[in-house]
């Protein structure tokens, strides 16, 4: 596996999201309070439809939802290999709305159990894949290969975005090894400006020289930044989401149809 740079490291990064569902509740008495707002956490499970708009927020992309498990708690074992690269995987999540659950998730009264609920409990997925829209709907058990979990997250970004990630894939691990090459000399320039200044003091003529070298490798990063967000920008379609809307596994004709809409 590519020791990156920090760059690169940051771009590959997690990011996710992390949802309570809770009510403000306003009765004093039943708050607890004689004249202030009690906000209290929901102890039973929504509606599906409720329990995926609450998930889904206010973000405008597909969602990846992780249920963790007394196994996994705390990594992204469920997404990740052990045995392979996960560079291609970490940047297709950027394509999505990664959501954790908590392990007790699984629990009856909790909030957004019954995205579980049309599973047997032998079947309960660990990772699923939503459209924005929550019509198209992929689950995972977890120890997927990275080739079949990329397929279907392949099968979900057609439907949420307009181009297919293949081609920015390719430019953007480009740009990874760039951002290396960058970070690297970023780092040498600077230990070099330090030796300097403990050398020469901050007056040195040497010293004005690396500061310039330091600051066209950092423009360089910028335009690569630039090309990165253009690469990145699939064109989301940002689809309305319906009140009504039920989580859902469709068949291929299913999917090839919606597609087509």
């Amino acid at each position: 596996m590519i020791n990156h740079g920090k760059t690169a490291k940051a771009l590959l990064r997690m990011q996710w999201d992390y949802p309570v569902y809770g009510v403000v509740k306003k009765d004093a008495k039943d708050a607890g309070t004689d004249h202030r707002t009690g906000a209290l956490s929901v102890s039973k499970a929504l509606p599906i439809e409720q329990a995926f708009l609450s998930i889904a927020g206010d973000d405008p992309r597909p969602l990846l939802v992780l249920r963790e498990c007394e196994h996994c708690n705390g990594t992204d074992d469920a997404l990740l290999s052990k045995t392979e690269g996960n560079e291609r995987t970490l940047l297709m999540a950027r394509w999505f709305h990664c959501v954790k659950l908590p392990t007790h998730v699984m629990k009856e009264d909790h909030p957004y159990t019954k995205l579980f609920a049309d599973y047997p409990a032998k079947d309960v997925p660990h990772l699923f894949l939503i459209s924005r829209d929550g019509k198209l709907s992929m689950p995972l058990k977890g120890d997927q290969s990275p080739s079949e979990l990329w397929k279907k997250m392949e099968s979900v970004l057609a439907y949420d975005y307009k181009k297919s990630p293949k081609k920015a894939l390719k430019e953007v691990q480009k740009l990874l090894v760039k951002y290396d090459t960058l970070d690297e000399k970023e780092a040498l320039i600077e230990e070099r400006m330090q030796l300097e200044l403990e050398e020469n003091g901050p007056k040195s003529r040497k010293l004005k020289k690396l500061r310039a070298e330091l600051k066209d490798v950092q423009k360089e990063r910028a335009a690569l930044q630039k090309k990165e967000a253009k690469h990145m920008d699939l064109g989301l379609f940002r689809k309305k989401v319906e009140k009504d809307v039920v989580v859902s596994n469709l068949t291929g004709e299913e999917i090839e149809a919606l597609n087509q809409n």
